[in-house]
């Protein structure tokens, strides 16, 4: 399978969710430090949904951003871990998303569905955007332009 497709363990991980009621959102930030060496401007590493009965879906762009991933906690640990490592500090930080406008009428709703778009030259999904389907609201998460993973109204 290629490199920019959703692997099929991931895309049945992501259509587990499906109908399931969302409860909580984090962003998961990566600091870069600036000159100075206080911290300057990140971007989301990684995106994490809790839904009901504790559920959590963490999707990550990974260390190089090249595309979307399906991660575990325990993964995620390893990354953060790594990226401390190669910081000599921690560099990534959770930040509590409930407030933000993007996801405030998402929460305590069901997700209708993740929507995947196909690969233009696989059988396969492609894996650097996916839609939040909420049926009232869509949110779309892709891979940012710079880096890391970005998120929007579609």
């Amino acid at each position: 399978m290629s490199s920019d497709c959703f692997q099929q363990e991931e895309i049945e991980v992501l259509k587990s969710f499906d109908g399931q009621t969302l409860t909580y959102v984090a962003y998961y930030v990566w600091m870069h430090a600036a000159q100075s060496g206080e911290a300057g401007p990140g971007f989301l590493l990684c995106l994490e949904l809790i839904f009901e009965d504790q559920n959590t879906l963490l999707l990550t762009s990974g260390e190089n951003s090249l595309a979307i991933a399906v991660t575990t906690p325990a993964q995620f640990v390893q990354l953060a871990e790594k990226l401390r490592q190669i910081n000599g500090k921690p560099v990534v930080q959770r930040i509590a998303a409930l407030q933000q406008p993007l996801w405030q009428a998402a929460i305590g709703q069901p997700l209708k569905s993740i929507l995947l778009s196909p690969h233009p030259d696989h059988a396969y999904y492609s894996n650097d955007a996916l839609v939040f389907d909420f049926g009232f609201q869509r949110i779309y998460l892709h891979i940012g332009a710079k880096e890391g993973l970005e998120l929007g109204r579609c």
